[in-house]
């Protein structure tokens, strides 16, 4: 063969490598695009089932908190019946103290109409002659609402606590 034919075949097996490598380069780039493409979608498909599900999430624990909200307002009911004027401060508090064991609350007390309470914590300590004039919620129960307060620094013990207040009829 000469030299000019030699050449020739360099020059074509040259260009078929290159074609080669060129094919192979565009395979895997129209690859990678492919897989870009597809790992987007199941991505957004993900966040989309992610949000969902928080959502439902959310509006389950909201009917959750609803529903503990009212049995403890029924828990504190329960009692105003109970105590309806026919026990003293001292058995008040005893039942109180009871009690205290046996729902999730911190702290249950007795707030006469002159706005001074006695309170019982689950430990068993006692907190008397506290004036809780101030408090709105209590305000409210003595007008006669069942109410839960926002959340607010706790004034007998560190970190933030939500109160419950219920009015008591004496006599009905």
């Amino acid at each position: 063969m000469r030299k000019g034919q030699r050449a020739v075949k360099g020059q074509k097996a040259g260009r078929k490598i290159w074609y080669s490598v060129a094919i192979f380069l565009l395979t895997a780039a129209v690859f990678t695009a492919a897989s870009l493409m597809i790992l987007n979608g199941v991505n957004h498909l993900k966040t989309e089932e992610t949000k969902q599900y928080l959502d439902e999430v959310s509006v389950q624990s909201i009917n959750t908190i609803k529903t503990r909200i009212q049995g403890e307002l029924q828990t504190l009911e329960g009692m105003a019946v109970f105590i309806d004027g026919r026990l003293d401060r001292e058995e008040i508090m005893h039942k109180l103290e009871e009690e205290n064991y046996r729902n999730s609350f911190i702290r249950m007390g007795f707030v006469g109409l002159d706005y001074v309470g006695d309170i019982v914590d689950i430990s068993g300590r006692r907190y008397t002659g506290q004036d809780v004039s101030d408090e709105d919620f209590v305000r409210q129960a003595m007008a006669g609402a069942s109410v839960v307060s926002s959340v607010r620094p706790d004034r007998f013990g560190d970190g933030r606590i939500i109160c419950y207040a219920t009015p008591v009829y004496y006599g009905g």
